[in-house]
């Protein structure tokens, strides 16, 4: 197993003292690659020694499948609520479910009743997100203590903010601390000049956060020099690497991809 690092044993303290206070709900503020889920799933562990009843929502299936392996590999084995799972089994101590299939679920009294009255914590793994709103809005958690996981704490313009709905921030170390003690890895940039620009890209706000428009920045980004770029850099500084590369849309995914078969460089 796992073993916990200082600073997230430190995270973990720090959040029982928060509830142990009296803090109804906060949020737990940790860099990308840090180990949220697996904080999340060791705090859960001593919440269930405790005879707790926990519910993680997730967003994404990735993330609700994550969430769950993280817990089993802790000996924990929750209850999944996703579209496969039409019968609710409750004798369960831990439930992962899905925010749409929530969502949907809890249009009936009796299923909202059981969410308000059956759990003592509530995790919301990438709690910034507005998908998130509506169980706040129609007071989905009954008296449960909320706990949000988030890289990013942040929403702008007139979104729903999260200081209506989160008391206090709870912070590991900086990015730059966790590179200085070994914790991350320290970047590399390599910056060919591959002729894009940002000239004729608009900037458009999505989800409250503005950002470079994705049709735009794909089409800048489709041009023979950029390919030819990637599959050289591919070739000469990422050889012998796992990577995984970023694009702006799913159709500059599908061809990314192509290129980099083509170039001999398996991919998928």
């Amino acid at each position: 197993m796992k073993q916990e690092r200082e600073y997230q044993i430190k995270a973990k303290a720090e959040l029982h003292k928060f509830y142990k206070a009296g803090g109804r709900s906060c949020i737990l503020e940790s860099a990308t690659g840090t180990g949220k889920t697996f904080m999340a799933a060791m705090f859960i562990r001593d919440l269930i020694t405790m005879g707790k009843k926990v519910l993680i929502l997730t967003d994404r299936e990735e993330l609700h499948d994550g969430s769950a392996q993280a817990l089993v590999d802790l000996r924990i084995h929750p209850f999944l609520i996703d579209r496969r799972s039409k019968r609710l089994n409750i004798s369960h101590s831990v439930y992962v479910a899905m925010c749409e299939t929530l969502k949907r679920r809890i249009k009936g009294l009796d299923y909202l009743n059981w969410v308000r009255n059956t759990f003592d914590y509530i995790i919301i793994d990438e709690c910034h997100k507005q998908s998130f709103n509506e169980f706040f809005e129609i007071e989905s958690f009954g008296n449960a203590n909320i706990l949000g996981l988030t890289a990013t704490p942040r929403r702008t313009g007139k979104s729903r903010q999260l200081a209506m709905d989160y008391q206090a921030i709870i912070r590991t170390p900086k990015i730059s601390e966790h590179i200085d003690a070994g914790n991350l890895a320290k970047p590399i940039y390599i910056e060919p000049d591959l002729g894009v620009t940002s000239e004729g890209i608009k900037v458009s706000k999505i989800n409250g956060e503005e950002d470079f428009n994705p049709q735009d920045a794909d089409r800048a980004m489709d041009v023979h020099k950029v390919y030819e770029g990637l599959v050289n850099i591919m070739h000469n500084e990422c050889k012998d690497l796992v990577t995984i590369i970023f694009c702006a849309s799913s159709a500059g995914v599908i061809k990314t991809c192509k290129e980099l078969n083509d170039a001999g460089i398996v991919s998928k």
